[in-house]
């Protein structure tokens, strides 16, 4: 989890420019496995230039979110609170957005 919220914050010590070069690169490699698909759940690869065009004026928000279907909520263990603490910790240092974690009840 820790090694996915470092990769997802390279933009802080490269700049957005290069996080939306990622991004395009990408959807490059997408389209070429996938023809007629779209990589896009919203949106389309112009909106992605318009963003690219701005991105020295734009700070991403990132939302980092952990699903753990086997751990409960109602009997998670001190040890894996304080996990979970750390990871929300490292997330926020490195990212300044938010955490969440998806678990059963």
């Amino acid at each position: 989890m820790c090694g996915q919220a470092s990769r997802g914050a390279k933009w802080r010590e490269y700049g957005t420019e290069a996080l939306l070069r990622t991004l395009d690169r990408r959807v490059g490699k997408y389209v070429a496995r996938h023809p007629g698909r779209t990589p896009y759940l919203i949106g389309s690869i112009d909106e992605l230039y318009r963003i690219r065009e701005r991105a020295a004026r734009l700070r991403p928000h990132i939302n980092t979110v952990i699903a753990q279907p086997g751990l409960s909520a109602a009997a998670c263990s001190f040890e894996q609170q304080h996990l979970l603490a750390g990871a929300h910790s490292y997330v926020k240092a490195l990212t300044k957005g938010t955490f969440t974690v998806y678990c059963s009840r």
